[in-house]
């Protein structure tokens, strides 16, 4: 075996480490990283109650809610 045959092959065989390292990287972050669901929150700001209508629903659809505004309580 000469040296240029030697050394195309320590290329190939550094090639092959570095993706298997860069895949054991990408594996370890992932185990790090939680894998929950992205819900929206549970508590939201509705608004002012000068901003709600009195007496009918009112909907906020990226909220998902129906909500109604008391006339006696405010």
């Amino acid at each position: 075996m000469n040296r240029r045959s030697f050394l195309s092959l320590s290329w190939a065989g550094g090639a092959i480490l570095l993706a298997a390292g860069g895949l054991f990287v990408k594996a370890l972050s992932s185990m790090l990283r939680p894998q929950v669901f992205n819900e929206p929150p549970q508590q939201f700001k509705v608004g002012f109650p000068g901003d709600v209508p009195a007496g009918g629903p009112m909907y906020l659809p990226e909220q998902q809610v129906y909500f109604l505004r008391d006339e006696v309580l405010g």
